[in-house]
Order: structure tokens, then sequence, then C-alpha cells
């Protein structure tokens, strides 16, 4: 059975991963994945106000030919994230994915802290490379 997905107010910004760094701030992972949709992929501090209102703090856009933030968790004593984001299909293929990458907040900016590949294989088969979009 697929997961029923939940239309939010963030048009064009498909979310695939979320984690709270503290009572109101937000990071949402999500974008188009590898497809060449248009929808770029990125993270996304918001803080969330009265209401559940949101408001954006700031991004930052994932290379172009990598996957959306697939998974996400946070660790908000030390205000870092920790997500899952395969490498370009390319780099798949050269045995090269970069797929557990770890950032932290600069000015509320999420900037890159390392990478780290976790799964040892070239075959593309082997990795969520492809979203298919939400199911409602």
């Amino acid at each position: 059975m697929r997961t029923r997905h939940t239309p939010h107010s963030l048009s064009g910004f498909p979310v695939y991963s979320s984690a709270f760094l503290s009572e109101n701030e937000l990071v949402l992972g999500g974008g188009g994945g590898t497809a060449k949709a248009g929808i770029k992929n990125k993270l996304r501090l918001f803080h969330v106000g009265p209401e559940r209102s949101l408001e954006i703090l700031g991004e930052v856009e994932l290379n172009i030919g990598e996957d959306a933030p697939m998974s996400m968790a946070a660790d908000k004593t030390a205000r870092t994230i920790v997500c899952g984001v395969n490498s370009t299909i390319q780099n798949i293929e050269k045995g090269s994915n970069e797929n557990c990458r770890v950032y932290t907040l600069k000015d509320n900016i999420p900037v890159s802290l390392r990478t780290r590949g976790t799964i040892p294989t070239s075959d593309p088969s082997d990795y969520q490379i492809e979203s298919h979009g939400p199911v409602f």
C-alpha cells in the first residue's frame, strides 16, 4: 500500500522529508528528484508561527542531477541536519554515491559539513533515485 500524501501550501515544492530543529524551526527537504521537471531540489528552513503559519528563513539548492532529500533527522543540540540525498546517476555508476549528508546552519542557510557514501555499489537500481510525485 502506498503512502497517502497530504496537500500543503508550498506550491511547486514537493516535500519528502522534514525535521524540527527547535519548537518553531522546521526544515523541509524536497523537490523534483532526478527528473528534469524544472523543480529544484532544496533544503528550506522555516519559522513556524502562530496558527501554524510558515515564514521561510533560508534555503539551499542541491546540485543539478542529484536526488531530492528523501530522509532527514535533526540534532537540536548541535543544530545539524542529516539527510539522505543520492548523488547523480553518473556518480553512482562510477561507484561514488555520497548519499549521507550533514548540514549545519549559517545565517539560517543550510551549509554542507560533510558527505559520506553508506552503500558501496555502482548499480543505480540499488537506490531510490527517482520520485514519482504525490498520490492523492
